[in-house]
């Protein structure tokens, strides 16, 4: 036989120390692997390096190359030239191979079989006949023969948040670590710094870890820099070509390296591929036989299962399970790119069309059933296609489909825009749909109308929500129920927060929404307005009716299915139950109403409403560190969600938290923030609610002075929600629990006392100052104070006399 050679690479090897590891362990397991993958992922250099390290174990090792043969019948022809083999008459090649190769313990590598899908039955023909054979080979799909064992090889790992905060750690992802070191090859000064860090972790990710890309540009910085070249990265495929000359042909440009894999499809196949870079992100197979089966090809269905199956055979799509345990396909985005290009133009509008067709009705279906059992995965589902949603509401504006742009727009609840990333993208495509569509039908413009109200409402627009309100109300047919209901409702939250007579009118608007939802009989249509009903209740005082109508609200949201409206019922039960003084019964009602909310996909006003009550509940038990865990957990999920009503409701809950443990200034600026918000804004007061945090302020205004209190009060009042909710998350962060008093045991007597606070009352009755209170029970002057404090705001004393006084006559002490 020839000597062993394995061509030696003139580049170092960055990464895939576990791709390496996975091929080790296969070899112990399989004597034949396939490399697999999709082009430009760096199949043959992994199966060089490997062929590399294999050589102390196996000696007898050749790597074979049959990128220049398309016939399958060359296959042991070229074999048997790199093993110096010739073939002898009257006995077929093949058998001359198995004979030499007999029984020695020789690896073979194969690179570059995707072209030959026929070689598979030759190689384990070979394997068969040589029991000391083993083979490595490389291909974008299967061989497809007994004994086989895959290994699929994905693009180079990409930085995620924690590494991109390190310059170290970016450093050191294999992606980056490839880019770096093959832009010093071009330019030996270039350098990984904090001022193109962000850039080059953006190129990488704009070429999906591919390593040839990555190779590609990174030999563009000779010309731009990062930040340069990540801008001209909207199209890749141009940017990325002249690769080295002595690269094969099909690895020189990303493009040649995807269209080696193009060429290879069916006609058939070339055709779906085509025709599904028309999708932004992800698809399932039902989005992809609608947009792949046009006019002309209306029975297209099973034949584009067919086509998929290959696509990802061939490795130019990938799949995976979704939450539901559905395939979902996707494409890298160079790919996505070149697939684009091969659709012929006088196709690309009827692609877009069906596009925009299927995800109206995907958006138009799941409307009724984000209010049932089943709105956590269709609130799933919605949120994984938030790619394509945008996609089609572009081209819907693009192509002058404004109708249609309207309906779409208008069939998006806001807490799809909430979990897309925001309201104000939602707005937007809500305010110029609506701007667009003049003339589209009153129904769809009523429609829209109200989702752009909830949305500006959750953004805090109190003034233009009533607005769209009002127009939605106008335009609505009277024997439309559900859309004069939706407007009734909006238009009464208003009052919530304006009090006096608009509560009264509020009020008549309600009774109006539960009689037409009596006419109108959908399964759990009354259990909003029953809520907002409640609600109208609480803030005229009328406790009983409130408790009433939400446990009303409660009973047919459970009927009806509606996790989320379940879940409202429960928040406000708890809240109403915590402002009476039951904070334990709060916490369990509070606490099934979080779990609810999560559990329908909800990470806006009624999970920060949630979070909030429970947190309170637990404060109000002793339960700090329970109560500091959900606060933190709230205040992360709502971060950057553009709504500042559920931020102020964990703002409060922070601010009685923060004076819990004693931590008056931050509590004090908490408290301001939303406060501020609640005035500005006229957002919904408790009454009950609002008389505690009075007594928690005069408390707090007298532990600090009143001077520190209203320079704190006025800082805290200066700043949005968003950034006094960090600050006071932070602070709840910070805070110190080890001095504080243990956790009381269930609390008792009108005044809701806990065990150490009666014990403090008792002292504060003899006479003793903070101080001698703190001597007494061995714990610090701060917590005494903050004692102190409590009972003052619990007795609604305003004095040591005073607290005195009344633990004389109610014999507290």
């Amino acid at each position: 036989m020839a000597d062993a050679r394995v061509p030696v690479q003139l580049t170092s090897f960055v990464g895939r120390a576990g791709e390496l590891a996975e091929l080790d362990a296969s070899f112990e397991r399989a004597r034949l692997v396939t490399l697999v993958g999709p082009g430009g992922s760096g199949k043959t250099r992994l199966a060089l390096e490997f062929a590399a390290r294999r050589r102390s174990v196996s000696p007898d090792l050749q790597f074979v190359d049959l990128t220049s043969i398309t016939d399958a019948a060359l296959v042991p022809v070229s074999i048997a030239t790199v093993l110096g083999v010739r073939q002898v008459a009257g006995e077929a090649l093949q058998d001359t191979l198995a004979r030499r190769i007999g029984d020695r313990e020789l690896v073979l590598v194969l690179d570059n079989l995707e072209q030959l899908p026929a070689a598979g039955p030759v190689i384990a023909d070979l394997l068969a006949a040589s029991p000391g054979l083993r083979v490595l080979a490389t291909s974008r799909a299967p061989l497809h023969v007994r004994g086989e064992h895959e290994v699929p090889l994905a693009p180079l790992r990409l930085p995620g948040p924690a590494e991109l905060a390190s310059l170290d750690d970016l450093a050191e992802v294999e992606a980056v670590k490839l880019f770096v070191e093959r832009a010093r090859a071009v330019d030996p000064a270039f350098a990984l710094t904090g001022d193109n860090a962000a850039a080059v972790a953006g190129v990488c990710a704009r070429l999906d870890g591919l390593p040839l890309a990555i190779e590609l540009a990174a030999a563009r910085t000779r010309l731009f820099t990062p930040t340069a070249l990540l801008a001209r990265l909207d199209r890749r495929l141009p940017v990325l070509t002249e690769g080295p000359m002595d690269a094969p042909i099909r690895q020189r440009t990303l493009r040649s390296t995807i269209a080696w894999s193009f060429d290879l499809l069916s006609e058939r196949d070339q055709r779906v591929f085509a025709s599904l870079g028309v999708f932004a992100g992800g698809f399932t197979l039902a989005a992809a036989e609608a947009v792949a089966t046009g006019p002309a090809d209306p029975n297209g269905g099973p034949e584009v299962l067919i086509s998929l199956d290959h696509l990802v055979e061939q490795n130019v799509l990938t799949v995976a399970a979704d939450a539901e345990g559905e395939p979902r396909f996707r494409m890298l985005e160079t790919i996505r790119e070149f697939a684009w290009d091969q659709l012929p133009a006088a196709d690309r509008a009827g692609a877009r069309d069906r596009h925009l067709a299927y995800y109206l009705a995907l958006a138009e279906r799941s409307e009724p059933q984000l209010r049932g059992p089943d709105q956590a995965a269709w609130l799933r589902r919605l949120t994984a296609e938030q790619a394509d949603i945008r996609a089609a509401l572009a081209w819907a504006e693009e192509a002058h489909r404004y109708e249609s742009m309207l309906r779409l727009a208008g069939a998006l609840k806001r807490r799809f825009w909430h979990d897309a990333g925001g309201f104000g993208e939602g707005l937007r495509w809500l305010e110029a749909s609506l701007a667009l569509a003049s003339d589209a039908p009153p129904a769809l413009r009523v429609k829209a109308q109200q989702r752009a109200a909830w949305i500006v409402w959750e953004m805090g627009d109190r003034d233009r929500s009533e607005e769209l309100f009002e127009a939605s109300l106008a335009g609505a047919d009277d024997d439309d129920h559900a859309s004069r209901i939706e407007a009734l409702i909006g238009l009464s939250h208003r009052a919530l927060g304006a009090g006096g007579p608009e509560l009264d009118a509020a009020a008549e608007r309600m009774a109006e929404a539960i009689e037409r939802a009596h006419h109108d009989g959908t399964p759990g249509i009354l259990v909003e307005p029953l809520l907002v009903a409640g609600q109208l209740a609480e803030a005229r005082g009328d406790l009983v009716q409130a408790r009433a109508q939400f446990e009303e609200a409660l009973g047919m949201a459970r009927a009806a299915g509606d996790v989320w409206g379940t879940a409202s019922a429960l928040v406000q039960c708890g809240a109403l139950l915590l402002a009476a003084g039951e904070p334990a019964r709060a916490e369990a009602l509070s606490a099934e109403g979080l779990r609810l909310s999560i559990e329908s996909g909800d990470r806006g006003t009624v999970f920060a409403h949630a979070t909030a009550t429970l947190a309170r509940a637990l404060t109000a038990q002793g339960k700090l560190e329970a109560a500091r865990s959900r606060l933190r957990e709230g205040g992360d999920a709502i971060r950057g969600a553009e709504n500042p009503p559920a931020g102020t409701f964990l703002l409060e809950a922070a601010a009685e938290w923060l004076a819990s443990t004693g931590t008056l200034p931050a509590a004090v600026e908490a408290w301001a923030a939303a406060e501020a918000y609640r005035t500005v804004d006229r957002w919904p007061v408790v009454p009950a609610e609002a008389k505690t945090r009075r007594r928690s302020w005069a408390a707090t205004r007298e532990a600090l002075g009143t001077v520190r209190f209203e320079l704190l009060w006025a800082a805290g009042g200066s700043r949005d929600v968003q950034e006094a909710l960090d600050l006071a998350m932070a602070a709840v962060g910070a805070a110190d629990l080890q001095d504080l008093p243990a956790a009381p045991t269930p609390r008792r007597g009108r005044f809701d006392l806990t065990p150490r606070e009666l014990q403090v009352l008792a002292l504060v009755a003899s006479g003793m100052s903070d101080g001698e209170i703190a001597a007494s029970l061995v714990i610090s002057k701060k917590t005494a104070s903050v004692h102190v404090a409590n009972i003052k705001a619990k007795l609604g004393a305003s004095s040591r006399v005073e607290v005195a006084t009344i633990a004389l006559r109610e014999r507290l002490a």
